[in-house]
């Protein structure tokens, strides 16, 4: 390996050590490794890492989008039930009242159009009901 020149040493030229060839290798070195594949893993595998979470933050604004549209959704369906609730009360109140006038109505043509015995008719309050 060479080394740089020191300010220290003065202007000398840069010592020369043994050469990597030069050494010998150490009796339990295995074959040599490559690194710069490892590095290339390494950046792919942080580049798949980098687009998931790219994605995850995506689909959580979506999911925020979503959330609140249903929310949004609810309250407007919640209204709508609410003003539906409202129509259904008047319109039973309406059905009440009509239905109370129909048998008035009834009563009046039942006793109007009845036809009544002689002795009823010059006296309605004498006559006796079985």
């Amino acid at each position: 390996m060479r080394s740089l020149p020191s300010p220290h040493r003065g202007s000398a030229a840069p010592e020369q050590g043994p050469s990597d060839e030069a050494l010998p290798a150490p009796a339990n070195a295995g074959p040599k490794r490559d690194w710069s594949a490892s590095l290339d893993l390494i950046h792919e595998a942080t580049a798949a890492i980098r687009i998931s979470e790219e994605r995850a933050a995506e689909l959580e604004q979506e999911l925020e989008r979503t959330v609140a549209r249903a929310l949004e959704r609810a309250t407007a369906l919640e209204a709508q039930v609410a003003a539906a609730q409202s129509r259904a009360d008047l319109a039973e109140r309406r059905a009440d009242e009509a239905e109370e006038w129909l048998a008035r109505l009834h009563d009046a043509v039942v006793e109007g159009f009845t036809r009544r015995a002689p002795a009823e008719e010059a006296n309605p309050a004498k006559v006796a009901t079985p």
